[in-house]
Order: structure tokens, then sequence, then C-alpha cells
């Protein structure tokens, strides 16, 4: 898996031999420092000028392939200065690279206290095995204890774990309890001590109730659902949702079980806020075997009655489901009475509380009575986007889109730049066999790269930076357009000049790189404003208006 590294935090033990070898003159690594599991780069380059420095991080004496990077990404030097704070895996020495304008500095770092940490690990080890026979919590106060002597206060500091929030854990027990219940100690490793620990302590902040204190803990998991880690959640009402579920859920001392609880508090949440009939059946049922109601009769009912989810949609608007055994519930009293659309009272005899509404957005009068119509096409939910539609279906015809399993073709995702260049590239017939990148978040064995490759050497893709493309980042309706006014270059075509060029309210905004392509785009009626006469040049493009734009440049284009 890629490390996605704009600005990491490091664990790395903390006595360091620090070899500098000078490769040429711009940047210069000239100290590295460290505190509870953070070390910190402070370097300089030979001008005042603003400069972006890239750096990466891989083991010594390796090279620095995908598999091997642990840490890649860049920082702004700021008047000859700057300063990365890296978060790097402790089982290994590791080279440090700083790159600016093709002249290179280079750290080696070595690890002096490995003995240290190996001791303290062997001695959890022991002190676990003398408590164990007596019971976990024996064992548990054993390794508390441990913990708590001052001799071993650089050996935490060492693995990244704070001792002044150490100390200030009020509930140390039941801290050690967890970390008992959740380690495999026949096999401890170093690594296993300093996450065993983490799980641990972010698992005492879940147990608090308190939401700063989950939400403390959650960015830490940083839990994925979906391919969507928490941090990436933008719905602020979702982020309550969960808080809320895995608050209301108890105590927890196994890791599987909060992630568990995590997941179905999402499962419930994207269940509840489904306003789409011909969705909700679908979703259900997509969740139902981790949801533990794949073989309960209720739901058999469900599954084979279509003609409920309307009336199942209102009853979770009025009182959302909280747990599996409540949407049982709730879908049984919707099997049992369709009526329930129109009632103006919602739950299963009352037993959903009111004040379950946390998170959901739906409103019953925008239940959408999604039934099959021609007028749609080939994807169900194109009606949420007509104007797309011909576009749509022409692209798809094409093999340059494709839709999903289920049968949509979410128009309104956004795209990633990966996916929008090989949209281009394939539209447009660019080459793209047998072609290198010279960007560094770009490797061979990535789906994308012969499109990215191709996209580089024809000028259509200068990357986000001189060493970066920006790959899983969603693409700007700015950049797509520059993107798709180079492809037109590479093709040698002209656009006609169908209207005159009206500026945008938000002209403004839009970056200097990209108004020549978005005042050629209008007036050869590629693109337009919306009805408030804004072209909206930082929002993300979406899938429908990615078909759009390129099904207008391929007409002109005569393709």
């Amino acid at each position: 898996m890629r490390k996605k590294l704009v600005k990491t935090v490091a664990v790395v033990f903390c006595m360091l031999t620090v070899c500098s070898y000078k490769v040429f003159a711009a940047p210069h690594i000239d100290a590295v420092t460290m505190f509870s599991g953070v070390i910190t780069i402070l370097g300089t380059i030979d001008t005042k000028e603003a400069k972006t420095v890239t750096f990466m991080a891989f083991p010594k004496d390796k090279l620095p392939t995908k598999e091997n990077l642990a840490a890649l990404g860049e920082v702004q030097a700021a008047d000859g200065k700057f300063k990365l704070s890296l978060e790097i895996d402790m089982s290994d020495d590791y080279t440090f690279i700083v790159k600016e304008g093709g002249v290179t500095d280079s750290y080696s770092i070595s690890y002096t206290n490995r003995t240290a940490l190996s001791d303290f690990t062997d001695n959890i080890k022991r002190v676990y095995a003398s408590g164990i026979i007596e019971s976990e919590e024996k064992a548990a106060k054993n390794i508390e204890a441990l913990f708590s002597m001052d001799s071993n206060k650089n050996v935490l500091e060492t693995l990244g774990i704070d001792s002044v929030k150490y100390y200030a854990v009020m509930d140390k027990a039941q801290l050690f309890k967890i970390f008992v219940k959740n380690t495999n100690f026949s096999t401890l490793t170093v690594e296993d001590v300093a996450n065993g620990y983490k799980t641990a302590y972010n698992m005492v902040l879940i147990n608090t109730g308190k939401e700063d204190a989950i939400e403390e803990a959650l960015i830490s998991y940083n839990f994925v659902f979906e391919e969507e880690p928490y941090n990436s959640i933008e719905t602020e009402t979702a982020k309550k949702w969960v808080i809320k579920l895995i608050s209301e859920n108890g105590r927890y001392m196994l890791y599987d079980e909060l992630e568990k609880s995590y997941r179905t508090a999402l499962m419930l949440y994207n269940i509840n806020n489904e306003i789409h009939t011909n969705k909700i059946h679908g979703l259900i049922g997509n969740y139902a075997t981790e949801l533990g109601i794949i073989n309960d009769p209720i739901y058999t009912r469900y599954k084979d009655d279509g003609k409920v989810n309307a009336a199942l949609i209102a009853r979770l608007a009025k009182s959302p489901a909280v747990s599996a055994d409540e949407l049982l519930l709730i879908i049984r009293d919707a099997c049992a009475n369709e009526s329930a659309v129109a009632s103006p009272t919602g739950g299963v005899g009352g037993s959903v509380a009111a004040s379950r509404t946390v998170g959901v957005q739906k409103d019953t009068e925008k239940i959408e009575e999604d039934k099959p119509d021609a007028s749609v096409g080939k994807f169900y939910d194109m009606g949420e986007a007509t104007w797309a539609l011909e576009a749509v279906e022409s692209l798809y015809d094409r093999g340059i889109v494709s839709g999903y399993g289920d049968g949509s073709f979410a128009p309104n995702n956004s795209v990633t730049r990966e996916e929008f260049i090989k949209m281009l590239v394939v539209a447009f017939n660019v080459p793209y066999e047998d072609k290198v990148c010279s960007f560094l978040d770009v490797f061979k064995d990535d789906w994308f790269y012969g499109y990215v490759c191709a996209a580089e050497a024809a000028g259509i893709t200068k990357g986000q930076s001189e060493n970066f493309f920006g790959v899983f980042q969603n693409i700007t309706r700015q950049d797509a357009f520059v993107m798709l006014m180079r492809s037109l270059v590479q093709m040698g075509c002209e656009l006609e000049e169908k209207r005159e060029y009206r500026p945008f309210d938000d002209e403004g905004a839009v970056e200097s790189y990209a108004i020549g392509a978005i005042k050629a785009l209008y007036v050869a009626e590629i693109v337009d404003g919306d009805e408030n006469g804004l072209v909206n040049p930082l929002n993300k493009l979406t899938r429908a208006e990615a078909a759009k734009i390129i099904y207008g440049m391929m007409r002109e284009a005569g393709l």
C-alpha cells in the first residue's frame, strides 16, 4: 500500500548515529532531533526564494522502490530553511534524502539502543508469563509496574510513548488489561509493544464516553470503511453519528469489537440516510452479512418483497436504526404496514427514541420512488444528471467510461486525477505503451502508470509539482480544463469560437495557469458556469462533468 504523506510523524529510535555526505550545494540537512517518537529534520537551501523540497525515507542499503519507501512527500522551504517531522516503522535503519532542483543531500540513521528495547520487550514477556499463571489481571498489573518504572522512561520515549500522557492516564489498570487482551505475547516484538500500547491508550479514551476523547482516538485509529479512512470523512453529521453510536455501545476491551462497532455505525448511517427506494434494498443486502441479519426471517421476508422500501425509508427518517436488531424491527414494521409512508408517527412500538435523529438528514417528502425508466438509459441513476446522459452513454459505448456492478454510473461522484488522465488518453488515442514517468508517486505496477506516463510525455500533465503527479487526489475543475486544452494542443486541433467570452463572477479565484483554458472552452461552448454565473474552479470535478466536457471536446475534434 502506498504511503500517502504530506506531513507524517515517525516512531524511530532516539539514540541516533547520523552520517551525512554532501552531494551538491542545494539542499542541506543540518540537524536531526527526536522527542516522543517524533523525528524532526531541519535543513537549509542555498537560496532565499520559496522552494519545494522533496523528501523520501527508505531502509538503509535498499533501493527507494514502491515497496521500500517509508516516507515520500514534499515540504515548502521559506527564507532558505525547511523542517520535516516524520513517522516511520521502527524495524530498520533508514536513509533520508532531500532533493530540490535535481540536487540532493542524504542522511543515514542508525539506531544504537536496540539492546535496551530488546531487553524491555523480553521483560514484558517475562512478567506476563509469571502473571498469567494466576490471571489476566495479574499479568496486566505486572506489565503496568514495568511501564511505570522510572528507569524505563527513556525506553517509553523511544517507543513513541509520551511519558507525560502516560502518567496522566487515570485508569492504568484498564489500559493494561486492554493491552493484555489484544497482544500476542508468544511473538511479541518492539513494534507490537508500541502498537499495542497505542491501541490500548486510544481504547481507554473511547471508554471515557467523552465526545472529544472519542474523536481523538478515532483520528488516531483512522479506521477504513469502504475505502474511506475516518480522517477523510467530510460530512460532520456522519462523524457525530459514529461517535454517538460508539459511545452508546458500552465499554470496549478488544480492538476487533471496536472496529466492528465503527463499521456498523457507518453502515447504519448509510442506510438511515438513503432516500432512493431502488437503492436501499441493495444497500441493506450488501451489509446484511456483516450486520448479522442475513439469516433472520424478517430480513428474508424483506429481501423477497421490494414493495416496502418507501415505507421503510419513511420510518428510518423519523426513527433511525442505531443497531442491527433495531433495523430488523423497523423492517418488520414496514413490511407489516406499507402505509407507514403517510403515518404521522414512526418507530417500532415506540421503542426508537426521537433523540436518535443525530446525523440523519433525510426528509420524508424527498423520498424518491426510483422505478426503471427508459429516460435514464443504460444507468438507472442518470436521472440525477440528464444533462450529461448523451455524453455518458456515448463514452460508455466507446469504452472510455464505465459504470458500477449495480447498474449505476454515480454521476455525482468525484474523479481522481489518474482516472481523468485515463479518460483523456483513451478518448484522444494517446499512445501509452512503453512510456516512462518522472513522477515519484507513480509506480510501474500501478494500473494507471501507462496512462500518466503517456500524458506526461504528451505534455497533457505536468503534475502538481516537479516531482509529484498527485495520485489519489480528486481533480479540480480548473485542472481538468487545463488538461483538456493540452490534449487538444497535442492533437493539433483548434476550437471554434461560438460565442463571446463573458467573465465569470468568481474569475478571481481561477489560477493564472488555468484562465486561458477556461476562456477557450467557454467560447467553444464546452464549459458553462452554474446558475449563479460561477465557474467554480476549485470544486471537485464529477463523473458526469468529466464525461460532458470530454464528449464535447471529442465532437469538436471530429472523433
